[in-house]
């Protein structure tokens, strides 16, 4: 059995199962099958960047032949008619120039449209495969986990699949090819001045093997404090109505400054890290071109080198800087990309404790019978929240869970509806285990009603809905009438098209109850779990959803956990949990003349008297 704390964010963090799995090559390694199915694509791109790193090694040569060609010759006051020849030639070689030009820029143009194209498709299929493992992991992770921290990763981490594809392959490729081509080319044209050009390269090489850890230490750090600053904004947003009745606007601001400055002084050293060391490559190929510019120089003087070559190497030599330089940021990128990379993939690690059974049984139309047989559960090792409970229920039975708050009567629902699995002990639907059943089939039988209803920003008859896909208008007016809330719906500016805000935000609690309750009827599952469906309600409100919920309840097994016990104090059956146990089982007059648990949490209640309730 894993324990709750291995999805703390700490461990979420350190998470390490194959220390191998998150150095730079097992990350390449996973990221690949994303691409995979566009190897294709990638090999016609190859292809056209092979193209286009030749077109870049012609481009000096025209301006080579104008000026060896034409303007020296020209300078030295040839004859008129060869002048004539001349300015054809001149002609040619700027007509040339322009071709290649406009060849390797559309060239250009195609090669990273289709990158791109790729590049994003691969990082659709990252986000959906990240949010569709996230949507299976047991509720522990997500209730011991930042929201934001994770929204981040999602939205933003993943963005460096990306990154891989452009800077990775897209650059690491074409900059090698055009090195390695720059590179004959120029021991072609002059063997010293190559091997010279050539002398500066371990130099930048140590630069940038200096710098490289540095950069994926400060990158590393810019994105947890990109994530923490996400999530505080995220929590603070959403608590603003808590935040501004207790007068917490300043103790809030000072709170999200300081998450702020945080990514600030973290984006500050990174970046500081990061053009100190451009600053040294940049200084190291300027001294590389000066050296090559003043030893060629001496060469033209010699009357080994004539001044087309002279350009067309310095020409060769930025290219031949030009990869490195590109290399070393391309290195430092894709090590702020690993690092995300290793943050998405942090998460497909979590493992899932409440998993799914191979060859599962599949719940079909089940009776209803409930049995909870010696089950022990905790959140936390060593701290139990139950404590060996067993009871039963039977088929259309309704019992009520009462109890002080934080005896486990909401654990209960939970274990019921696999959000969690006990420690010990079984838990059955008509005699099946639980844990043998597909959480699917087991969950489409169950209709849970929380205490505050969820709902989503977008239309009532969206949210009604959302407690079973495929049906119809009719069906979802008629759901909303038995829950009596189809006359509030029609008096709205757009009936069951209105938007409701953010989390119901546009309607009062009890108007997001009943929706809730229209889902439920909507559903019509044979079990129904009420997990304190009106206990911040008004008594009035209270009274009339009770008498939609005893409708709900009909021909359903219930379990009805509340408070407020003037509501079920004329159930049959009633569970007082306390500290884990079932203290006291009976009808709510048989509870009360025992005069024990029940009886004092009725008192300390201050309810009406037995026979004026329902």
């Amino acid at each position: 059995m894993k324990k709750a704390t291995q999805f703390s964010t700490h461990r979420l963090k350190k998470l390490s199962f194959l220390p191998a799995l998150f150095d730079s090559f097992a990350i390449y390694k996973r990221t690949l099958p994303y691409y995979q199915p566009f190897f294709p694509k990638l090999l016609l791109c190859a292809l056209l960047i092979i193209l286009s790193v030749g077109l870049n090694i012609l481009r000096p040569w025209p301006v080579k032949w104008l000026i060896d060609d034409v303007l020296l010759k020209t300078i030295n006051h040839l004859p008129h008619g060869y002048r004539h020849n001349l300015m054809t030639t001149a002609f040619i070689g700027c007509a040339a120039l322009f071709l290649i030009y406009l060849i390797h820029g559309q060239l250009s143009l195609l090669i990273n449209s289709l990158l791109y194209r790729i590049g994003l498709s691969a990082l659709l299929k990252l986000r959906t495969d990240t949010f569709s493992f996230l949507q299976y992991l047991p509720l522990r992770f997500h209730e011991s986990n930042k929201s934001g921290d994770i929204v981040y990763r999602i939205a933003y981490d993943s963005q460096s699949i990306l990154t891989m594809l452009i800077r990775g392959f897209s650059t690491i490729f074409s900059s090698s090819l055009l090195l390695i081509g720059t590179l004959l080319v120029m021991l072609k044209l002059n063997l010293y001045l190559a091997t010279t050009a050539l002398g500066i390269a371990p130099l930048l090489w140590a630069i940038i093997s200096a710098n490289t850890a540095k950069i994926k230490q400060k990158s590393t750090r810019v994105q947890e404090q990109e994530s923490n600053l996400l999530a505080e904004t995220s929590e603070r947003i959403s608590s603003m109505r808590l935040i501004q009745a207790f007068s917490k606007e300043e103790e809030s601001i000072a709170s999200f400054e300081k998450a702020a400055w945080n990514s600030l002084n973290a984006n500050y050293e990174y970046l500081q890290t990061s053009n100190f060391s451009s600053l040294l490559i940049t200084m190291t190929t300027a001294f590389g071109t000066a050296l090559i510019l003043f030893i060629g120089t001496n060469e033209v003087w010699k009357g080994r080198l004539s001044i087309g070559q002279l350009w067309i190497f310095l020409s060769y030599l930025a290219s031949l800087y030009q990869p490195m330089e590109q290399l070393s940021y391309t290195s430092w990128a894709l090590e702020s990309a690993t690092s995300s990379m290793k943050r998405i993939f942090e998460l497909f690690e979590i493992p899932n404790e409440v998993s799914e059974p191979s060859n599962g049984i599949v719940l079909k139309a089940p009776q209803g019978k409930i049995e909870f047989r010696n089950v022990s559960f905790e959140y936390h090792p060593g701290k139990p929240v139950l404590k060996n409970i067993s009871f039963t229920v039977n088929p259309g039975e309704r019992v009520a869970i009462v109890g002080p708050t934080g005896s486990g009567k909401t654990t209960i629902l939970s274990l019921l509806c696999r959000f969690y699995d006990p420690i010990e002990g079984a838990i059955t639907i008509d005699g099946i285990d639980l844990r043998n059943m597909t959480k699917k089939s087991l969950r489409q039988h169950i209709s849970l009603v929380l205490q505050d209803t969820i709902l989503f920003n977008t239309s009532v008859e969206e949210n009604i809905k959302f407690g079973k896909e495929g049906t119809s208008h009719d069906q979802i007016i008629e759901a909303a009438k038995e829950a009596s809330v189809d006359s509030f719906i029609t008096q709205l500016p757009k009936g069951y098209d209105t938007i409701v805000g953010e989390k119901g935000a546009l309607l009062s609690g009890g108007q997001r109850q009943r929706i809730g309750l229209a889902r439920a009827f909507l559903r019509n599952s044979p079990i129904l779990l009420l997990d304190e469906p009106t206990s911040s309600l008004d008594l009035k409100t209270e009274l009339e959803l009770m008498s939609s919920l005893l409708h709900l309840m009909k021909n359903k097994t219930t379990l009805f956990v509340t408070h407020r016990l003037h509501i079920i104090h004329s159930w049959e059956r009633i569970l007082v949990i306390v500290d884990g146990k079932i203290c006291e089982e009976g009808s709510g007059k048989e509870l009360l003349d025992k005069k024990g648990l029940f009886y004092q949490l009725w008192k300390a209640g201050n309810f009406f008297s037995p026979s004026t309730i329902l």
